[in-house]
């Protein structure tokens, strides 16, 4: 058999190789290059994990939340289409392009830690040894001290009210007098400012005679088991955050002119208020039960009492000698109580019109 040299075998060849891959062009033109296919891209990574919650500190106090996770890695370009087959004029187009991943989200960001009660040591001591027992508490919106005295704590004079008010007592487990005691060196109570911190008396408080105009000092007091304000020349009795009481006297205040306890609701015993000359209106709009007696007597220049609205409840009504308070109101108020109080209710303004 006779060899052909491989000159004789190229035009065989190339017409092998276009038929097999597809990328040759036509015979008018050179040999088209096809286009050729797309990397395949990978995934983006997960999303981070959310971050953690901040730390709950021991002693209380705002906690801040964890920080966020980072965010996932950008996914690269998927893969591209193959190459097109080369036309007949030789110029074969290239693959379309993969489609870019989207990104991971972000972690979620890390909870607060829960908030917890103060600390002992965010507390300022307290210690009253010479008086009885002070001690300190932690509560949710603070400190509770408790000033529990072995004696009434006696207030005769400015200084024994300043010595009472650096204590800075929540709670009072004892009694406070405020009685004028030193005739001979004409020293009194003028003020009982500096004591806004006691919201709870378990005793009792009195003031009984001394200077003073007003009852400044005891706006946050909630809850005492008896007041007393008696033969003073106050001119002002307001105490605005009461609102549960055992026994409440004010008698024998000639100079009294506002008296006011317009969040009381409760007394166990009684509340009286007697002999007060000046006050033209009384502020008990809140109360609503007393379980013994209910006495608002001998005001010569009383007008009203509001007709007492929330009152529901009272075993024994007494509103007599009151010149100038219409009967007509009184008799509403008994009407209005039936049969279950005890109404001593007389002598009062007969001839005065009721709306």
């Amino acid at each position: 058999m006779r060899v052909r040299g491989i000159a004789a075998w190229t035009p065989y060849l190339i017409a092998s190789s276009c038929l097999f891959f597809s990328a040759c062009g036509g015979s008018a033109h050179g040999p088209g290059t096809g286009g050729g296919a797309q990397t395949a891209g990978i995934g983006g990574g997960p999303s981070a994990v959310s971050g953690g919650g901040g730390a709950n500190p021991a002693n209380g106090g705002s906690n801040a939340g964890g920080n966020g996770g980072a965010s996932g890695g950008a996914n690269t370009g998927g893969m591209g289409m193959g190459a097109q087959t080369g036309g007949t004029d030789g110029s074969g187009a290239g693959g379309t392009s993969g489609r870019g991943g989207t990104s991971g989200g972000g972690g979620a960001s890390g909870g607060g830690g829960a908030s917890g009660n103060p600390s002992v040591g965010s507390c300022d001591p307290l210690s009253c040894p010479d008086l009885g027992t002070c001690t300190v508490t932690p509560v949710t919106n603070g400190c509770e001290r408790t000033c529990m005295f072995t004696q009434a704590y006696q207030g005769a004079s400015d200084a024994d009210v300043a010595r009472l008010a650096a204590l800075g007592c929540t709670v009072i487990d004892g009694s406070l007098d405020f009685v004028h005691l030193d005739v001979t060196n004409q020293v009194f109570v003028t003020s009982l400012v500096g004591l806004e911190s006691i919201r709870e008396i378990t005793g009792s408080v009195t003031i009984d005679g001394g200077k003073l105009a007003d009852l400044k000092g005891f706006e946050g007091l909630q809850t005492v088991k008896t007041f007393t304000v008696q033969r003073s020349n106050i001119q002002s009795v307001v105490l605005p955050a009461l609102k549960h009481v055992g026994q409440f006297t004010a008698t024998e205040l000639p100079k009294l002119e506002v008296l006011r306890l317009p969040s009381l609701e409760t007394a166990d015993k009684g509340v009286m208020i007697t002999a007060c000359s000046l006050i033209t209106s009384v502020d008990l709009d809140a109360l609503k039960s007393v379980t013994q007696e209910l006495n608002i007597s001998m005001n010569a220049e009383l007008l009203t009492v509001n007709h007492l609205p929330a009152l529901t409840s009272v075993a024994t009504l007494g509103m007599s000698i009151d010149p100038k308070l219409p009967q007509c109101e009184v008799d509403a108020i008994a009407a209005r109580l039936g049969s279950a109080t005890h109404c001593t209710c007389m002598a009062n303004n007969a001839s005065a019109t009721c709306n």
